[in-house]
């Protein structure tokens, strides 16, 4: 099977890897190559842009073995670049320790009431580009503020995941909202038309909360 690469416009294919080695793997290293063998099969491809992985789970780190798997699928031209996910600054501290290199990309849990401002700078100082899931944090972050989202939409006579996302995007932060209707994909494209005031901007930072909408990488282990 030749690989059907995609050109730059098409955007990053992105695969994560949080498969775990069974009692019968040998090594990390091949339980990884396998993974990526599996999932590259599956998605009928030999080269992704970006892999990834998925958790540090530091009670049982296994990051640096995983990612010298990474390096070698990257050196074999496989795979472009090399990221992680939920990674909070020690863990990357550790693998860059441990590897000699920090990620590409850490993608992490962030939106209006759940910010990591302090992992966003930790990132962003070490040439980590920073990608949020859960942009709107599953949408429960379109009626925050008691409605200021909702006010500055209709402002801009835009959407509040629009305004959402535009704040993700002057913020500097690689954003993947996830619909799977065609009317709010072409939405969450059209983020260029308008610009939030530096008023409606620090509104926004200033709804950052204590609660996050997903797991914790300190404890979340997908065992």
């Amino acid at each position: 099977m030749r690989s059907r690469r995609p050109d730059t416009t098409t955007g990053i294919v992105a695969v994560v890897c949080g498969s775990r080695p069974s009692s019968e793997t040998p090594s990390r290293d091949d339980s990884t190559l396998r993974a990526f063998d599996r999932q590259t099969a599956l998605l009928g491809l030999d080269y992704v842009d970006m892999y990834m992985i998925h958790w540090p789970t530091p009670f049982d780190w296994r990051a640096a073995e995983t990612w010298r798997a990474f390096v070698r699928l990257r050196d074999e031209g496989r795979v472009r670049s090399l990221g992680v996910c939920n990674f909070l600054p020690e863990h990357l501290d550790r693998l860059r320790s441990e590897t000699g290199e920090y990620p590409g990309v850490d993608q992490i849990e962030c939106h209006p009431t759940w910010q990591q401002r302090d992992v966003a700078s930790y990132c962003r100082s070490r040439g980590i580009a920073v990608e949020a899931y859960s942009p709107m944090a599953r949408g429960a972050d379109l009626d925050a503020g008691d409605g200021l989202i909702r006010a500055i939409a209709r402002e801009h006579g835009v959407s509040c995941a629009q305004v959402i996302l535009r704040w993700h995007i002057e913020n500097g932060t690689i954003i993947i909202p996830k619909s799977v209707h065609a009317e709010r994909q072409r939405e969450n494209l059209d983020l260029f038309g308008f610009s939030l005031t530096p008023a409606e901007h620090a509104e926004i930072d200033a709804l950052d909360g204590p609660t996050r909408a997903g797991h914790d990488p300190l404890t979340f282990s997908y065992a």
